[in-house]
Protein backbone atom coordinates (compact mmCIF):
# COMPACT_ATOMS: atom_id res chain seq x y z
CA UNK A 1 0.00 0.00 0.00
CA UNK A 2 3.17 2.61 0.76
CA UNK A 3 4.03 1.64 -2.22
CA UNK A 4 1.39 2.40 -4.38
CA UNK A 5 1.53 5.95 -2.92
CA UNK A 6 5.27 6.45 -3.51
CA UNK A 7 4.63 5.73 -6.62
CA UNK A 8 1.48 8.03 -7.26
CA UNK A 9 3.81 11.05 -5.25
CA UNK A 10 6.94 10.08 -7.54
CA UNK A 11 5.03 10.06 -10.81
CA UNK A 12 4.41 13.85 -12.25
CA UNK A 13 0.71 14.46 -12.75
CA UNK A 14 -0.38 13.78 -16.41
CA UNK A 15 -3.35 15.75 -18.44
CA UNK A 16 -6.14 13.28 -18.71
CA UNK A 17 -8.25 13.83 -21.56
CA UNK A 18 -11.97 15.48 -20.97
CA UNK A 19 -14.66 14.10 -22.84
CA UNK A 20 -17.89 16.14 -23.87
CA UNK A 21 -21.13 14.82 -22.84
CA UNK A 22 -23.76 15.39 -24.65
CA UNK A 23 -26.73 16.75 -22.95
CA UNK A 24 -30.44 15.04 -23.41
CA UNK A 25 -33.26 16.83 -25.40
CA UNK A 26 -34.23 19.87 -22.97
CA UNK A 27 -37.80 18.94 -21.11
CA UNK A 28 -40.24 21.11 -22.50
CA UNK A 29 -41.47 23.62 -19.77
CA UNK A 30 -44.65 23.03 -17.73
CA UNK A 31 -47.65 25.06 -18.57
CA UNK A 32 -47.86 28.11 -16.25
CA UNK A 33 -50.80 27.28 -13.50
CA UNK A 34 -54.53 28.15 -14.73
CA UNK A 35 -57.54 28.08 -13.11
CA UNK A 36 -58.17 24.74 -15.89
CA UNK A 37 -55.15 22.93 -14.65
CA UNK A 38 -54.89 23.85 -11.18
CA UNK A 39 -54.79 20.80 -8.88
CA UNK A 40 -57.03 21.17 -5.97
CA UNK A 41 -56.50 18.28 -3.08
CA UNK A 42 -59.37 17.52 -0.87
CA UNK A 43 -59.45 15.04 1.99
CA UNK A 44 -62.02 12.41 2.54
CA UNK A 45 -63.55 10.31 5.05
CA UNK A 46 -63.57 6.50 4.35
CA UNK A 47 -66.34 4.27 5.73
CA UNK A 48 -65.23 1.86 8.20
CA UNK A 49 -61.80 4.00 9.11
CA UNK A 50 -61.11 7.04 11.24
CA UNK A 51 -58.26 8.27 9.06
CA UNK A 52 -59.39 10.61 5.68
CA UNK A 53 -57.62 10.25 2.01
CA UNK A 54 -56.30 13.10 0.19
CA UNK A 55 -58.02 12.98 -3.57
CA UNK A 56 -56.55 15.82 -6.06
CA UNK A 57 -57.90 16.36 -9.19
CA UNK A 58 -58.32 19.38 -11.91
CA UNK A 59 -61.35 21.56 -11.16
CA UNK A 60 -62.74 19.81 -14.43
CA UNK A 61 -62.24 16.08 -12.48
CA UNK A 62 -63.72 17.56 -9.84
CA UNK A 63 -66.57 18.85 -11.75
CA UNK A 64 -67.20 15.38 -13.59
CA UNK A 65 -66.79 13.47 -10.47
CA UNK A 66 -69.83 15.85 -9.25
CA UNK A 67 -71.99 15.30 -12.07
CA UNK A 68 -71.34 11.58 -12.59
CA UNK A 69 -72.74 11.60 -8.83
CA UNK A 70 -75.87 14.26 -9.61
CA UNK A 71 -76.40 11.03 -12.40
CA UNK A 72 -75.94 8.68 -10.29
CA UNK A 73 -78.61 9.83 -7.69
CA UNK A 74 -81.05 10.33 -10.08
CA UNK A 75 -80.98 7.09 -11.66
CA UNK A 76 -81.45 5.86 -8.46
CA UNK A 77 -84.23 7.94 -7.58
CA UNK A 78 -86.08 7.32 -10.22
CA UNK A 79 -85.62 3.08 -10.44
CA UNK A 80 -85.57 2.77 -6.61
CA UNK A 81 -83.78 -0.11 -4.80
CA UNK A 82 -85.81 -2.86 -6.55
CA UNK A 83 -89.43 -3.75 -5.34
CA UNK A 84 -89.66 -6.90 -3.31
CA UNK A 85 -92.21 -9.12 -3.99
CA UNK A 86 -93.75 -10.84 -1.39
CA UNK A 87 -92.25 -14.54 -0.69
CA UNK A 88 -89.11 -14.04 -2.19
Amino acid sequence: MFSLQAQAASEPEQETEVTQIEEAAPEPEAEPATEENTVICRRTQLIGSKFTKRICGTQAEWDELARKGRVSTAEFQAKGAGIRQAGN
